[in-house]
Protein backbone atom coordinates (compact mmCIF):
# COMPACT_ATOMS: atom_id res chain seq x y z
CA UNK A 1 0.00 0.00 0.00
CA UNK A 2 2.85 2.42 0.65
CA UNK A 3 4.14 1.98 -3.08
CA UNK A 4 0.81 3.07 -4.44
CA UNK A 5 0.46 5.82 -2.15
CA UNK A 6 4.26 7.08 -2.92
CA UNK A 7 3.40 6.62 -7.05
CA UNK A 8 0.16 8.59 -6.23
CA UNK A 9 2.54 11.33 -4.61
CA UNK A 10 4.84 11.10 -6.98
CA UNK A 11 2.66 11.52 -10.28
CA UNK A 12 0.83 14.70 -8.41
CA UNK A 13 3.94 16.54 -8.35
CA UNK A 14 3.30 19.90 -10.79
CA UNK A 15 6.45 19.54 -13.05
CA UNK A 16 5.99 15.57 -13.79
CA UNK A 17 2.01 16.51 -14.74
CA UNK A 18 2.50 18.58 -17.03
CA UNK A 19 5.31 16.49 -18.46
CA UNK A 20 3.24 13.67 -18.83
CA UNK A 21 0.27 15.55 -20.64
CA UNK A 22 2.80 16.79 -23.10
CA UNK A 23 3.91 13.04 -23.68
CA UNK A 24 0.45 11.74 -23.93
CA UNK A 25 -0.53 14.64 -26.54
CA UNK A 26 2.99 13.91 -28.27
CA UNK A 27 2.53 10.21 -28.21
CA UNK A 28 -1.59 10.86 -29.91
CA UNK A 29 -0.77 13.13 -32.24
CA UNK A 30 2.76 10.95 -33.41
CA UNK A 31 0.06 8.00 -33.76
CA UNK A 32 -2.32 9.47 -35.64
CA UNK A 33 0.11 10.80 -38.15
CA UNK A 34 1.14 7.09 -38.43
CA UNK A 35 -2.00 5.99 -38.93
CA UNK A 36 -2.74 9.02 -41.26
CA UNK A 37 -6.68 10.49 -41.24
CA UNK A 38 -8.10 7.52 -42.99
CA UNK A 39 -8.70 5.59 -39.29
CA UNK A 40 -10.78 8.50 -38.36
CA UNK A 41 -12.36 9.07 -41.57
CA UNK A 42 -13.99 5.90 -41.40
CA UNK A 43 -15.78 6.48 -38.06
CA UNK A 44 -19.62 6.95 -38.66
CA UNK A 45 -20.87 8.86 -35.63
CA UNK A 46 -24.29 7.84 -34.75
CA UNK A 47 -26.21 11.15 -33.09
CA UNK A 48 -28.96 9.02 -31.29
CA UNK A 49 -26.44 6.67 -29.48
CA UNK A 50 -24.32 9.94 -28.05
CA UNK A 51 -27.94 11.28 -27.06
CA UNK A 52 -28.38 7.95 -25.38
CA UNK A 53 -25.13 8.53 -23.76
CA UNK A 54 -25.56 11.97 -22.63
CA UNK A 55 -28.65 11.45 -20.61
CA UNK A 56 -27.27 8.57 -19.13
CA UNK A 57 -24.69 10.53 -18.20
CA UNK A 58 -27.58 13.02 -16.78
CA UNK A 59 -29.44 10.67 -14.90
CA UNK A 60 -25.50 9.20 -13.62
CA UNK A 61 -24.95 13.04 -11.82
CA UNK A 62 -28.28 13.01 -10.62
CA UNK A 63 -28.35 10.23 -8.65
CA UNK A 64 -24.41 10.86 -7.63
CA UNK A 65 -26.14 13.91 -5.98
CA UNK A 66 -28.73 12.57 -4.60
CA UNK A 67 -26.30 9.78 -2.75
CA UNK A 68 -24.34 12.59 -1.58
CA UNK A 69 -26.95 14.12 -0.50
CA UNK A 70 -28.50 11.25 2.00
CA UNK A 71 -24.78 10.67 3.12
CA UNK A 72 -24.58 14.55 4.42
CA UNK A 73 -27.94 14.45 5.53
CA UNK A 74 -26.52 11.14 8.13
CA UNK A 75 -24.04 13.46 8.83
CA UNK A 76 -26.19 16.95 9.62
CA UNK A 77 -28.78 15.21 11.40
CA UNK A 78 -31.13 16.92 8.43
CA UNK A 79 -31.65 16.67 4.32
CA UNK A 80 -29.53 19.44 2.59
CA UNK A 81 -31.60 21.91 0.86
CA UNK A 82 -31.84 20.23 -3.21
CA UNK A 83 -30.68 23.32 -5.37
CA UNK A 84 -27.88 24.37 -3.49
CA UNK A 85 -26.73 21.24 -2.94
CA UNK A 86 -26.62 20.01 -6.65
CA UNK A 87 -24.87 23.47 -7.60
CA UNK A 88 -22.02 23.13 -5.21
CA UNK A 89 -21.63 19.52 -6.16
CA UNK A 90 -21.87 20.25 -10.43
CA UNK A 91 -19.77 23.78 -9.94
CA UNK A 92 -16.73 21.09 -8.18
CA UNK A 93 -16.82 18.52 -11.01
CA UNK A 94 -16.37 21.31 -13.31
CA UNK A 95 -13.53 22.84 -10.79
CA UNK A 96 -12.05 19.34 -10.82
CA UNK A 97 -12.07 19.14 -14.39
CA UNK A 98 -10.11 22.49 -14.71
CA UNK A 99 -7.28 22.20 -11.87
CA UNK A 100 -6.65 18.87 -10.10
CA UNK A 101 -8.32 19.35 -6.38
CA UNK A 102 -9.87 22.72 -7.10
CA UNK A 103 -13.02 20.32 -6.98
CA UNK A 104 -13.00 19.02 -3.81
CA UNK A 105 -11.96 22.14 -1.95
CA UNK A 106 -14.80 24.59 -3.15
CA UNK A 107 -17.03 21.86 -2.37
CA UNK A 108 -15.25 21.55 0.99
CA UNK A 109 -15.29 25.29 1.95
CA UNK A 110 -19.42 25.29 0.33
CA UNK A 111 -20.41 23.45 2.23
CA UNK A 112 -19.18 24.58 5.52
CA UNK A 113 -19.96 27.76 4.83
CA UNK A 114 -23.43 27.17 3.29
CA UNK A 115 -24.37 23.93 5.58
CA UNK A 116 -22.14 24.35 8.21
CA UNK A 117 -20.83 20.87 7.76
CA UNK A 118 -17.58 20.75 8.65
CA UNK A 119 -14.26 19.41 6.98
CA UNK A 120 -13.91 15.84 8.80
CA UNK A 121 -18.06 15.21 7.99
CA UNK A 122 -16.70 15.97 4.49
CA UNK A 123 -14.10 13.94 4.15
CA UNK A 124 -15.65 10.91 6.47
CA UNK A 125 -18.52 11.43 3.81
CA UNK A 126 -16.59 11.09 1.00
CA UNK A 127 -14.67 8.31 2.34
CA UNK A 128 -17.93 6.22 2.63
CA UNK A 129 -18.84 7.44 -0.88
CA UNK A 130 -15.55 5.16 -2.13
CA UNK A 131 -16.20 2.39 0.12
CA UNK A 132 -19.89 1.94 -1.17
CA UNK A 133 -18.30 2.14 -4.97
CA UNK A 134 -15.75 0.03 -4.19
CA UNK A 135 -17.81 -2.70 -2.81
CA UNK A 136 -20.16 -2.33 -5.11
CA UNK A 137 -17.36 -3.10 -8.03
CA UNK A 138 -15.98 -5.90 -6.30
CA UNK A 139 -19.28 -7.77 -6.07
CA UNK A 140 -19.92 -6.67 -9.52
CA UNK A 141 -16.91 -8.70 -10.73
CA UNK A 142 -17.51 -11.46 -8.76
CA UNK A 143 -21.44 -11.80 -10.29
CA UNK A 144 -19.28 -11.25 -13.77
CA UNK A 145 -17.36 -14.01 -13.28
CA UNK A 146 -19.53 -16.72 -11.54
CA UNK A 147 -22.00 -15.89 -14.67
CA UNK A 148 -19.66 -16.07 -17.82
CA UNK A 149 -17.74 -18.89 -16.59
CA UNK A 150 -18.00 -21.43 -13.66
CA UNK A 151 -15.30 -24.07 -14.64
CA UNK A 152 -11.59 -24.03 -13.70
CA UNK A 153 -10.53 -24.51 -17.59
CA UNK A 154 -11.61 -21.15 -18.62
CA UNK A 155 -9.63 -19.84 -16.01
CA UNK A 156 -6.91 -21.72 -17.14
CA UNK A 157 -6.79 -20.46 -20.40
CA UNK A 158 -7.84 -17.05 -19.32
CA UNK A 159 -5.95 -15.84 -16.30
CA UNK A 160 -2.20 -14.03 -17.75
CA UNK A 161 -3.15 -14.16 -21.48
CA UNK A 162 -3.15 -10.39 -21.47
CA UNK A 163 -7.15 -10.94 -22.76
CA UNK A 164 -10.07 -8.96 -21.56
CA UNK A 165 -11.25 -11.20 -18.21
CA UNK A 166 -7.17 -10.90 -17.60
CA UNK A 167 -6.86 -6.98 -17.88
CA UNK A 168 -10.21 -6.98 -15.90
CA UNK A 169 -8.92 -8.69 -12.87
CA UNK A 170 -5.69 -6.40 -13.02
CA UNK A 171 -7.51 -2.85 -13.26
CA UNK A 172 -10.24 -3.91 -10.43
CA UNK A 173 -7.17 -4.90 -8.03
CA UNK A 174 -5.40 -1.37 -8.90
CA UNK A 175 -8.63 0.08 -8.29
CA UNK A 176 -9.20 -0.78 -5.28
CA UNK A 177 -5.52 -0.39 -4.08
CA UNK A 178 -6.02 2.89 -5.27
CA UNK A 179 -9.62 3.91 -3.84
CA UNK A 180 -8.10 2.39 -0.75
CA UNK A 181 -5.02 5.02 -0.85
CA UNK A 182 -7.72 7.81 -1.23
CA UNK A 183 -9.33 6.83 1.99
CA UNK A 184 -5.77 6.71 3.83
CA UNK A 185 -5.39 10.42 2.57
CA UNK A 186 -8.76 11.38 3.48
CA UNK A 187 -8.34 9.78 7.05
CA UNK A 188 -5.25 11.64 7.87
CA UNK A 189 -6.64 14.61 6.85
CA UNK A 190 -9.17 14.19 9.71
CA UNK A 191 -6.89 13.16 12.43
CA UNK A 192 -4.96 16.34 11.18
CA UNK A 193 -7.77 18.46 11.08
CA UNK A 194 -8.36 21.12 14.08
CA UNK A 195 -11.94 21.27 14.91
CA UNK A 196 -13.00 20.54 18.09
CA UNK A 197 -11.75 18.59 21.03
CA UNK A 198 -10.63 14.81 19.89
CA UNK A 199 -13.59 13.31 21.68
CA UNK A 200 -16.18 15.29 19.61
CA UNK A 201 -14.56 14.05 16.89
CA UNK A 202 -14.67 11.00 17.37
CA UNK A 203 -18.65 11.32 18.63
CA UNK A 204 -19.39 12.99 15.37
CA UNK A 205 -17.41 10.44 13.04
CA UNK A 206 -18.65 7.67 15.14
CA UNK A 207 -22.28 8.65 15.01
CA UNK A 208 -21.92 9.03 11.57
CA UNK A 209 -20.93 5.11 10.61
CA UNK A 210 -23.56 4.24 12.93
CA UNK A 211 -25.99 6.11 11.24
CA UNK A 212 -24.89 4.61 7.45
CA UNK A 213 -24.30 1.26 8.70
CA UNK A 214 -28.08 1.33 9.54
CA UNK A 215 -29.73 -1.44 7.42
CA UNK A 216 -31.95 1.35 5.51
CA UNK A 217 -29.47 3.57 4.53
CA UNK A 218 -26.60 0.87 3.64
CA UNK A 219 -28.68 -0.68 1.55
CA UNK A 220 -29.85 2.78 0.27
CA UNK A 221 -26.23 3.62 -0.62
CA UNK A 222 -25.26 0.18 -2.30
CA UNK A 223 -28.46 0.36 -4.45
CA UNK A 224 -27.61 3.70 -5.26
CA UNK A 225 -23.97 2.95 -6.23
CA UNK A 226 -24.98 -0.25 -8.10
CA UNK A 227 -27.73 2.26 -10.29
CA UNK A 228 -23.99 4.52 -10.47
CA UNK A 229 -22.29 1.34 -11.76
CA UNK A 230 -24.82 0.35 -14.17
CA UNK A 231 -25.68 3.37 -15.62
CA UNK A 232 -21.85 4.26 -16.47
CA UNK A 233 -21.29 0.54 -17.97
CA UNK A 234 -24.32 1.69 -20.00
CA UNK A 235 -22.72 4.68 -21.21
CA UNK A 236 -19.60 3.55 -22.35
CA UNK A 237 -21.37 0.81 -24.42
CA UNK A 238 -23.62 3.79 -26.02
CA UNK A 239 -20.30 5.85 -26.60
CA UNK A 240 -18.19 2.99 -28.52
CA UNK A 241 -21.77 2.18 -30.39
CA UNK A 242 -22.29 5.96 -31.11
CA UNK A 243 -18.32 5.56 -33.26
CA UNK A 244 -19.93 1.87 -34.44
CA UNK A 245 -18.60 -0.31 -32.02
CA UNK A 246 -20.55 -3.15 -30.25
CA UNK A 247 -18.96 -3.61 -26.80
CA UNK A 248 -19.56 -7.05 -24.25
CA UNK A 249 -19.84 -6.19 -21.13
CA UNK A 250 -16.53 -7.18 -19.64
CA UNK A 251 -14.96 -4.57 -22.74
CA UNK A 252 -17.32 -2.19 -21.13
CA UNK A 253 -16.13 -2.82 -17.61
CA UNK A 254 -12.61 -2.44 -18.42
CA UNK A 255 -12.84 0.74 -20.12
CA UNK A 256 -15.42 1.86 -17.02
CA UNK A 257 -12.69 0.56 -14.54
CA UNK A 258 -10.01 3.29 -16.17
CA UNK A 259 -12.42 5.89 -16.34
CA UNK A 260 -12.67 5.05 -12.22
CA UNK A 261 -9.12 5.03 -11.77
CA UNK A 262 -8.79 8.36 -13.48
CA UNK A 263 -10.95 9.93 -10.97
CA UNK A 264 -9.49 8.61 -8.22
CA UNK A 265 -5.46 9.18 -9.66
CA UNK A 266 -5.34 12.62 -11.52
CA UNK A 267 -2.29 13.34 -13.06
CA UNK A 268 -3.18 16.33 -15.68
CA UNK A 269 -5.75 18.61 -15.64
CA UNK A 270 -9.39 16.40 -16.06
CA UNK A 271 -6.48 13.59 -16.53
CA UNK A 272 -6.59 15.01 -20.35
CA UNK A 273 -4.22 12.87 -22.81
CA UNK A 274 -3.69 10.11 -19.94
CA UNK A 275 -7.16 8.90 -20.07
CA UNK A 276 -6.96 8.83 -23.89
CA UNK A 277 -3.45 7.25 -23.43
CA UNK A 278 -5.16 4.37 -21.54
CA UNK A 279 -8.58 3.67 -23.60
CA UNK A 280 -5.77 3.64 -26.77
CA UNK A 281 -3.63 0.92 -25.06
CA UNK A 282 -6.89 -1.40 -23.77
CA UNK A 283 -8.76 -0.78 -27.27
CA UNK A 284 -4.62 -1.29 -28.76
CA UNK A 285 -4.99 -5.13 -27.04
CA UNK A 286 -8.13 -5.59 -28.12
CA UNK A 287 -10.56 -5.86 -30.92
CA UNK A 288 -11.85 -2.43 -30.35
CA UNK A 289 -9.46 -0.58 -31.67
CA UNK A 290 -6.52 1.74 -30.66
CA UNK A 291 -7.59 5.11 -32.34
CA UNK A 292 -11.57 4.33 -31.92
CA UNK A 293 -10.86 3.73 -28.44
CA UNK A 294 -9.49 7.45 -28.13
CA UNK A 295 -12.08 8.45 -30.16
CA UNK A 296 -14.45 7.31 -27.51
CA UNK A 297 -12.90 9.20 -24.67
CA UNK A 298 -12.58 12.61 -26.06
CA UNK A 299 -16.40 11.81 -27.28
CA UNK A 300 -17.08 10.64 -23.68
CA UNK A 301 -15.10 13.97 -22.17
CA UNK A 302 -17.18 15.87 -24.58
CA UNK A 303 -20.57 14.67 -23.68
CA UNK A 304 -19.56 15.40 -20.21
CA UNK A 305 -18.92 18.90 -20.32
CA UNK A 306 -21.89 19.00 -22.29
CA UNK A 307 -24.27 17.38 -19.87
CA UNK A 308 -22.09 19.15 -17.03
CA UNK A 309 -22.95 22.58 -18.53
CA UNK A 310 -26.60 21.67 -19.13
CA UNK A 311 -27.50 20.22 -15.64
CA UNK A 312 -25.14 23.71 -14.23
CA UNK A 313 -27.25 25.88 -15.73
CA UNK A 314 -30.60 24.37 -15.45
CA UNK A 315 -30.10 24.33 -11.52
CA UNK A 316 -29.21 28.25 -11.67
CA UNK A 317 -31.65 29.12 -13.50
CA UNK A 318 -34.28 27.10 -10.86
CA UNK A 319 -32.29 28.63 -8.19
CA UNK A 320 -32.91 32.10 -9.78
CA UNK A 321 -36.51 31.61 -10.31
CA UNK A 322 -36.86 30.22 -6.25
CA UNK A 323 -35.12 33.35 -4.86
CA UNK A 324 -37.18 35.57 -7.00
CA UNK A 325 -40.95 34.06 -6.47
CA UNK A 326 -39.65 34.24 -2.48
CA UNK A 327 -39.40 38.10 -2.66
Amino acid sequence: MSGVKRAIQFFRSGPIRWGILLTAVALLLLRLRVEGLDALDAINLSGWMAACAALLLGGYFLVFNERARVLSAQYLGRVPPLLDFARTLLVARVYNGLIPQTGNIYRAVSMRVELRLPYRGYVVISVATIAFELIVMGLAMIGLFSCLESSALWWRERIGEGDVPSMLIVLTVLLVLCGLAECGRQLRLVSGAREGSERSVRSDVGDFVRRVLSPSILLSGLFQSLVLLTAMVCVQWFVFAALGTRLDIAQALVFLVVNRLTQYVTVTPGNLGVRELMYGAIGATTAVGELLAVAASVLLRLLTWVVLGGLLATVVAASWRKTHQQR
